[in-house]
């Protein structure tokens, strides 16, 4: 069997793969921070699949070999668009779980030519054995494989132990799948739908966990639009940052001082809140921003005398290293409770 070089669950990484892929740049790869149902609520939506990396243990194994017999005995029966592959290729575990990820959203993900695209082409006729030997002999996949391979932070060799593995959970036809290409084949987990569909995949994450309750090393990303910028249009703000930005920071807060429509503006909202306010109360709180920009993570503070760096970050990283500055933050006042941690995401429909 051929042996590929081993990937690292870097959902930047895997972005710039899926990209080189020919998946659409709308589309990317990112941390779940964590499964529980207020921490979902971070997640970009719609979501359109779930890659879990797991620790291959004892426990595990003898759960999946359990269950394979049982698959084997009474075959299910699945979608007809299922797409599904056997693992034919040592180590290739991150890329298959990523092709089942795509394939069974193809009409989404997808912009046309590529080498996934060519790929699918080929593979979709045949069975799911001839589709993991298909991209065994894919030029164009393993080389893409192993150059993604190289780009994380750990150093890797085709000599590695690999003791970890990758595999999909997917929406099809109202149903979640378990996607793994070592497995006998799909796994259907249940009813869902396309709003139900991350909550139920993290019960299906939340599973494995149980299975292994000493084990640390599980790893969820999830398929989600990609975050690029925030548009903002005509207004207060827009007129604000034309005349602001070519100033310095300190002429910047002048500028904003004298702002007369942001001035009406945060009065009026100020008043709406459910604690009644006046200008002589004295405040015994303060707001930051925590940003990613250039791949460092920043906090802003206007009482500061410039910019905190707080280290590197990316779009895939941002959240849960700002979710470690902010508990850095908790962890100065361990007696104190009044926190809150607000963030800037898409409008959920």
């Amino acid at each position: 069997m051929t042996t590929w070089l081993p990937m690292e669950s870097n959902p930047d990484v895997m972005s710039s793969y899926i990209h080189k892929l020919g998946v659409s740049k709308d589309w990317s790869l990112i941390d779940v921070v964590g499964l529980d149902e207020e921490l979902l609520e971070w997640v970009p939506k719609p979501v359109k699949a779930l890659i879990l990396l797991f620790p291959c243990s004892e426990a595990y194994e003898k759960y999946r070999d359990a269950e394979d017999e049982k698959l084997k005995q009474n075959p299910p029966k699945y979608p007809d668009d299922l797409f599904y592959m056997k693992q034919c290729v040592h180590n290739a575990c991150g890329t298959i779980a990523l092709v089942h990820s795509l394939a069974n959203n193809k009409d989404v993900l997808l912009k046309g030519e590529g080498i996934l695209q060519n790929y699918l082409q080929k593979a979709e006729p045949l069975t799911h054995e001839e589709r993991g030997r298909k991209l065994e002999a894919d030029e164009a996949f393993t080389i893409a494989h192993q150059e993604v391979a190289q780009q994380g932070q750990t150093t890797v060799n085709l000599d590695d132990e690999v003791d970890h593995h990758f595999i999909a959970l997917v929406n099809k036809g109202g149903h979640i799948y378990e996607l793994d290409g070592e497995r006998s084949g799909p796994v259907d987990h249940g009813e869902t739908s396309e709003d139900n569909f991350l909550k139920d995949a993290a019960r299906v994450c939340k599973e494995f966990m149980a299975r292994d309750p000493d084990e640390m090393r599980f790893t969820v990303i999830a398929l989600v639009p990609t975050l690029d910028y925030i548009p903002i249009e005509e207004g207060i703000l827009q007129n604000y940052l034309k005349a602001a930005t070519s100033l310095s920071p300190e002429e910047r807060g002048r500028t904003l001082e004298a702002d007369e429509a942001f001035t009406t503006a945060h009065h009026e909202l100020a008043q709406q809140g459910q604690t009644a306010a006046n200008p002589d109360e004295g405040a015994n709180h303060h707001f930051v921003a925590l940003i990613n920009k250039d791949g460092h993570l920043f906090e802003l503070d206007g009482r500061k005398s410039a910019p905190v760096d707080h280290g590197e970050t990316s779009e895939g990283k941002f959240l849960n290293d700002a979710a470690r500055v902010c508990k850095e933050f908790m962890e100065r006042d361990p007696d104190e409770v009044r926190f809150t941690v607000i963030a800037l995401v898409p409008k959920q429909e």
